[in-house]
């Protein structure tokens, strides 16, 4: 799921910082990404083991945080 946040950070960012619309086939393919990592975050979530103490849901809180501000800056990494 960290290639395919990449994938679509870089594209926000295309659009944001650089002002550069791009074709529509990659719209298209970011559509596809998006629609992956959303079959892919569902079925994690509906078959996926539940280990988690109630102590450690704050780590986890901070650890996405952290994969996240991880994929904003690879994808800004792509197009500096």
């Amino acid at each position: 799921m960290l290639r395919g946040g990449t994938v679509l950070t870089t594209y926000f960012f295309t659009v944001t910082v650089l002002k550069n619309r791009p074709k529509k086939n990659k719209m298209v393919g970011c559509l596809g990404v998006l629609l992956g990592m959303i079959v892919v975050g569902i079925v994690n979530l509906l078959l996926g083991e539940k280990k988690d103490t109630p102590d450690e849901e704050g780590l986890v809180i901070v650890g996405y945080g952290l994969i996240i501000l991880g994929i904003c800056g690879s994808g800004l990494h792509f197009i500096v």
